[in-house]
C-alpha cells in the first residue's frame, strides 16, 4: 500500500511569548500602572532611545545584568506558536520532492485541545505565602504576530488525513493562550520551522508574582496520564 503524505499548519495568528524573573521591585512599581507604560519602558530601554520611566527600578535585581532586550526575559518560559483558537490547514503533498508544494484543495478543520499547562502569575504579592511555595516576581511578554509559527508533517498508510486524529496542547498565561505539541493517532509530532516567518502586529505585557511549584511542566505528565486525556476525547 502506498503512504500518503500531508501538510498541516495553523491558521496565520500567534506570537512569540516569554516568562521571566524580575526584581521584586520592579514588579511593585508597574503592576498598578498602565500596560501602555510598561511596553513603552521596556522598548524604550531595548531600543535605548528617551521613551523610558526614569523612576523605574531596575528590571534586575543585579544592576550588573545588561537589559538586551524582552526576548531573554525567558528563564521561565519561551514559545512561539499558533493561537489556541485558530482553525488548521491541511494539504495533501503529491509532489515526489516538494513539500511545500500547493494544494488548492487544501481543507480547514479545528484541532481537537487534549490539555492545557497553565502557566498563571499574580498581580498581588502573596502575603505570608506557605513555606513550601516559590514565589517569584515575573515580566510576562507577548508579541502578537501573523505568519507560520510551524509546520507538521502526517503520513498515513494510504488513508485520507483525519481531522479527528490531530491533536494539539496549550500553554496557558495572563496574556494568551498558545499550541506548543500537535500529536496525530496519539503520535508526537515533530515542528518543523523551515517555513516559519510571521510580522509583529503590537505588543502586550504583564507583571506579577508566579509561584514556580505551580507550573505544569511537561515531566509531570506520564504516557499513562496522555491515555486518559485520549480516554476521555473518545
Amino acid at each position: 500500500m502506498n503512504t500518503r503524505k500531508f501538510r498541516v499548519c495553523g491558521g496565520r495568528y500567534g506570537g512569540e511569548l516569554t516568562i521571566g524573573i524580575v526584581s521584586a521591585d520592579f514588579v511593585r512599581y508597574w503592576k498598578d500602572k498602565e500596560e501602555s507604560d510598561l511596553i513603552n519602558h521596556i522598548t524604550g530601554l531595548e531600543w535605548q532611545d528617551d521613551n523610558v520611566d526614569t523612576e523605574s527600578p531596575y528590571i534586575f535585581d543585579d544592576k550588573d545584568i545588561v537589559f538586551n532586550g524582552w526576548c531573554e526575559i525567558d528563564d521561565i518560559l519561551h514559545i512561539m506558536g499558533y493561537y489556541s483558537d485558530c482553525n488548521f490547514f491541511v494539504s495533501e503533498i503529491t509532489g515526489k520532492t516538494d513539500d511545500w508544494e500547493y494544494d488548492e484543495n487544501e481543507k480547514e478543520f479545528e484541532p481537537y485541545i487534549l490539555l492545557g499547562r497553565e502557566y498563571y502569575s499574580d498581580v498581588e504579592e502573596p502575603i505570608d505565602p506557605p513555606d513550601d511555595s516559590d514565589y517569584v516576581p515575573v515580566l510576562v511578554w507577548f508579541s502578537s504576530e501573523k505568519g507560520n509559527f510551524g509546520t507538521w508533517f502526517v503520513e498515513t498508510d494510504g488513508e485520507d488525513f483525519d481531522a479527528s486524529k490531530f491533536d494539539v496542547s496549550i500553554i496557558e498565561t495572563n496574556l494568551a493562550e498558545i499550541i506548543d505539541c500537535a500529536w496525530y493517532d496519539k503520535k508526537e509530532l515533530e515542528t518543523n520551522y523551515d517555513a516559519a516567518d510571521s510580522m509583529g502586529k503590537g505588543y502586550y505585557a504583564h507583571v506579577g508574582w508566579m509561584n514556580r511549584k505551580w507550573i505544569d511542566h511537561w515531566e509531570n505528565y506520564s504516557e499513562e496520564m496522555l491515555n486518559d486525556f485520549w480516554e476521555e476525547k473518545t
